[in-house]
């Protein structure tokens, strides 16, 4: 024999919603990384041939989003930025990922962000084909109440409405006037 508690129902309840709360934070964070595994993955080392020097594997002929991943190979700290994205600074041996999307076709800067280094030459150009198209913007909702200029004036109604009259008063007849019969005090 199965015994159940009210708090039962109530357990189950709740494991369902949290179940489809964590499904849907996975299902949001596989189509993220979705987005950034389609970018194709330019490889950058920072300080190799020389410390200074960014080597990209390819730097022409790129989409609107691509995913570089930063190595520093040499000595010092490098950090690499482009088209406004920076990656942390990186200390010899690291490495990081960082996805940019380039809106348009074009030539863009990349160069080391920390302070001197590109002065050295650590800097250089890549050339970007195709831009990440722009997501469609979303219309505004309508407004739930209309302005006064937008109400369309009222019409008239097609019957007259009927006039409101009051009763016609009658006024009452006045009593016959009273006949004095046997003298001043008595009457009829």
């Amino acid at each position: 024999m199965s015994v159940r508690h009210r708090i039962g129902s109530r357990s189950a309840f709740a494991t369902c919603v949290v179940s489809a709360s964590v499904s849907l934070a996975c299902w949001t964070a596989s189509a993220a990384s979705e987005t950034a595994l389609d970018a194709p993955v330019v490889t950058v080392t920072a300080g190799k041939p020389s410390e200074f020097v960014f080597t990209l594997s390819k730097a022409s002929g790129l989409p609107g989003l691509v995913t570089f991943k930063v190595t520093n190979r040499g000595a010092l700290t490098h950090a690499f930025s482009v088209a406004g994205a920076t990656t942390r600074i990186l200390r010899p041996g690291q490495s990081t990922l960082l996805t940019v999307s380039f809106d348009k076709p074009g030539t863009y800067e990349y160069r080391s962000s920390v302070q001197g280094q590109a002065a050295k030459g650590m800097k250089g150009r890549l050339v970007v084909v195709s831009g990440v198209p722009a997501a469609k913007p979303v219309p505004a909702p309508a407004p739930s109440v209309l302005p006064l200029a937008d109400l369309a004036p009222a019409t008239p109604a097609p019957v007259a409405p009927p006039v409101l009259e009051a009763p016609a008063m009658t006024p009452e007849p006045e009593p016959p006037p009273k006949v004095n019969q046997c003298g001043e005090c008595h009457y009829d």
